[in-house]
């Protein structure tokens, strides 16, 4: 697609935190984010990841019951690929539940007028960037939301 191009996962992250910012200051009072020390790019479209960002981080911020519940944040690099994960301290999500997260118009939020189309459609964006997208979550123990994308490389194999 001729969007894509190298982007840095850092500034991804950074941006889908500045425009849910209002959010997040209204759902916990304990927000952090660990960006990766290695800047690590990937191949792809900033506005995309960015719109999957953001709709995991409202996820979060609507799935917290008060305000000292945490939301993190980490992007790290393992075997060639860039982890992004978003957890929550929320009650979590049953395995009834979590085995239909990706299907089109599953909801658990009807009530606060979710559609579910928002897992959905970030599934189907990470897999357009080669990447992986999988929640972990228990209930009473919060999700754990992470995707995995394939580092960007150039063509003799080094790290740019």
């Amino acid at each position: 697609s001729k969007e894509y191009k190298k982007i840095s996962i850092n500034e991804v992250v950074e941006v889908a935190v500045n425009i849910t910012n209002n959010f997040i200051n209204k759902s916990t009072n304990k927000f952090s984010v660990n960006y990766s020390k290695g800047f690590p790019l990937v191949w792809g479209s900033a506005n995309r990841l960015e719109q999957v960002l953001i709709n995991l981080i409202n996820n979060a911020c609507q799935s917290l019951t008060n305000k000292d519940q945490k939301i993190l944040i980490n992007i790290y690099e393992e075997l060639n690929k860039v982890i992004i994960e978003v957890i929550d301290e929320c009650e979590g999500i049953s395995e009834k539940d979590l085995k239909h997260i990706f299907d089109p118009f599953y909801t658990t939020k009807r009530e606060k007028g979710g559609t579910g189309l928002g897992l959905s459609i970030s599934y189907n964006i990470v897999k357009n960037h080669n990447g992986e997208f999988k929640i972990e979550s228990e209930k009473g123990k919060g999700t754990k939301a992470k995707i995995y994308l394939p580092i960007y490389l150039s063509s003799d194999g080094e790290k740019l």
